[in-house]
């Protein structure tokens, strides 16, 4: 409660009870300023878990494209070399690769004119090469996922390159 003194007319001056407000306001502004760092400490711990989020995504993206790659080259150069035995009709090797990259399962697709295909399941990336070129001299043919050894079977009398499960 204040205490002013105010002038009269008369020359005597009264003293008169004003409430304050300010105690009012106090209350209702610590409030509103806890609703405000409540709201903003909220935003700024929302946003630095979608920035880790966000970087572990990209991160789990640029690994998937790397393997896939890499499994290509992989298979690429099985070919290359099952080619290099000139006395064979017939060479079949087995390979596997990992079962998963960054926790997705990897298909393999042989197809004329593209090449390779190397892609995830469920399909998120997808990496083709064109294999050194042996698709123009070639026919390449099949597919097979992972999970199971891989058959690869060049057969020089049919001029066939083909990926089965092995």
């Amino acid at each position: 409660m204040l205490r002013t003194k105010l002038p009269v007319a008369s020359g005597k001056r009264h003293l008169i009870k004003v409430q304050s407000v300010r105690s009012l306001a106090k209350g209702q502004s610590v409030i509103i300023q806890f609703i405000l760092f409540f709201m903003i400490g909220l935003g700024v711990f929302i946003m630095i878990g979608n920035f880790f989020r966000n970087q572990s995504d990209m991160f789990r993206d640029d690994v998937v494209v790397g393997g896939l790659k890499l499994s290509a080259s992989y298979i690429t150069s099985e070919f290359v070399a099952s080619n290099g035995c000139i006395e064979c009709d017939t060479v079949q090797s087995k390979l596997s690769i990992g079962n998963s990259t960054a926790g997705y399962f990897t298909e393999v697709f042989l197809t004329d004119g593209s090449g390779i295909k190397v892609s995830t399941a469920p399909a998120l990336k997808e990496y083709s090469s064109a294999m050194h070129k042996l698709g123009d001299y070639f026919e390449l043919s099949g597919q097979a996922p992972s999970i199971k050894p891989i058959s690869l079977t060049f057969n020089r009398n049919q001029n066939k390159l083909e990926i089965s499960e092995g």
